[in-house]
């Protein structure tokens, strides 16, 4: 029931006339508002962070969300940082490091309490961020690399091929990045998408997104 509920977080932060519309479920699951907008508005992205709590971002904050009494509704929220400025849309939280893309680039903050960012955020690679089809998600793959997803205004190019052995040297619009686990150096393994926003791994390995927008094709027959 967990990954069913996380992923309509984002309808329980929506006006209630969404609610009234009615939102159908497959048998034995339920919809709940988990947050609303006084708490946090305007949400781009959402993670889990080690304590299990959600963290959601939107432009100029990053915050936690917590169950209190453990009801299923976020009694409080906390300030985790006050950035990044344009809205973080990709979050991974792995152990005192949030990755965030946002504010010019793939970020991370640290901390050591696991409530508040230890201070601001470090740039670990610049490219273009905030809008709907610039840098988007992050997954740590099953191979210890960082994978980093963009659109087509990300403008990765040729000097994103970092390694010798990445698949791709020559990218077109959107693309898929992979780092070395010291983050120093990627590779580009996915390109020509338009405006992916999500990714992950099958049990597999294997990694898989989805394109959207694409509003040039419609009704071709491809």
């Amino acid at each position: 029931m967990r990954r069913l509920l996380l992923f309509l977080f984002f309808f329980a932060v929506a006006p209630p006339s969404l609610f009234a519309q009615g939102l159908k479920v497959p048998p034995g699951f339920e919809v709940v508002e988990f947050a609303d907008g006084k708490l946090a508005n305007d949400i781009h992205t959402m993670t889990v962070d080690p304590k299990g709590r959600i963290v959601v971002a939107g432009r100029g904050y990053v915050r936690i969300l917590v169950d209190d009494d453990g009801a299923g509704r976020a009694d409080r929220a906390i300030d985790f940082a006050a950035e990044p400025k344009d809205g973080a849309m990709g979050l991974l939280w792995e152990g005192d490091t949030l990755y965030v893309t946002g504010d010019g680039g793939l970020r991370r903050f640290t901390t050591k309490t696991g409530d508040r960012a230890d201070g601001p955020s470090q740039l670990i690679r610049a490219m273009k961020t905030g809008g709907e089809h610039s840098s988007h998600a992050i997954r740590r793959g099953p191979d210890g690399w960082l994978y980093v997803l963009g659109g087509n205004n990300t403008s990765i190019d040729r000097t994103y091929a970092d390694l010798p052995t990445s698949p791709i040297k020559e990218p077109t619009a959107g693309c898929v990045l992979r780092f070395d686990p010291d983050l120093k150096k990627c590779e580009i393994v996915a390109h020509g998408f338009r405006n992916p926003y999500g990714m992950d791994f099958n049990l597999d390995g294997e990694l898989f997104t989805f394109d959207s927008d694409n509003e040039r094709c419609v009704s071709l027959p491809w």
